[in-house]
């Protein structure tokens, strides 16, 4: 079974063709872009810590929002970093 699409060029017996085949060559023709419409959220018990996180990860990124004492966190901030996977690095403030 050859490809319908001349300049693929790939020629199998119909039988070799499994999903993990289709998959691979879904991922041969991706074309990689920035993450969209979510960020990894990365919790943090110590301010400190978080800060030094937040600090090494922002590095050669792009920084949305500093790290800072919020309203519902001891220390809250998001960036991008230098592979486009957008971050956010959360401290929430202890049980009193």
């Amino acid at each position: 079974m050859c490809h319908p699409n001349r300049a693929i060029r790939l020629c199998t017996p119909a039988w070799l063709w499994t999903a993990q085949h289709f998959w691979a060559l879904m991922f041969l023709f991706y074309s990689y872009g920035p993450s969209k419409n979510f960020a990894v959220s990365l919790m943090v018990k110590e301010p400190a810590e978080a800060e030094r996180v937040f600090a090494a990860m922002s590095e050669n990124g792009k920084v949305g929002m500093p790290i800072q004492q919020t309203f519902w966190s001891v220390r809250f901030g998001m960036f991008v970093d230098q592979f486009g996977t957008p971050w956010m690095v959360n401290c929430e403030q202890a049980p009193a």
